[in-house]
């Protein structure tokens, strides 16, 4: 299996992944990857359900996210540059995506496995 048919593939118990789970009210910043075809959205959001709605997607489309800002957002645009299509937020996703997908999909395994981490941190007062 190639990375990025790996990236976005369905995990069993085996490897401990379970799918993300999106909740449905605002929580901290995350920069999230949206695949829609061979392209993949790079953004940040304070409520991801409702992005993902306003792009016309599923939840399923959600292959990653990773707590951050804008400037996580610029530093992975900046990363990824040689893939972005256009002057838009959307990439080719190839093996270099892909790569950073299985890598965070890896560290999360490793972190359900020691703690309950919980990446959608509700914000106080909300």
């Amino acid at each position: 299996m190639n990375d990025v048919a790996f990236a976005i593939g369905n995990f069993d118990e085996e490897t401990g992944y379970r799918p993300l789970h999106i909740p449905d009210r605002g929580h901290e910043n995350v920069v999230y990857f949206i695949l829609n075809g061979n392209r993949v959205k790079i953004g940040t959001t304070t409520h991801l359900r409702n992005r993902v709605r306003a792009l016309a997607l599923a939840p399923r489309n959600v292959i990653a996210c990773v707590p951050g800002d804008r400037r996580k957002e610029d530093e992975l645009h900046a990363r990824f540059s040689e893939l972005r299509i256009g002057r838009t937020e959307w990439f080719a996703f190839e093996d270099p995506i892909a790569d950073a997908v299985n890598d965070w999909h890896a560290r999360a395994i490793v972190l359900r496995r020691h703690a309950n981490a919980n990446l959608f941190a509700v914000p106080h007062g909300a």
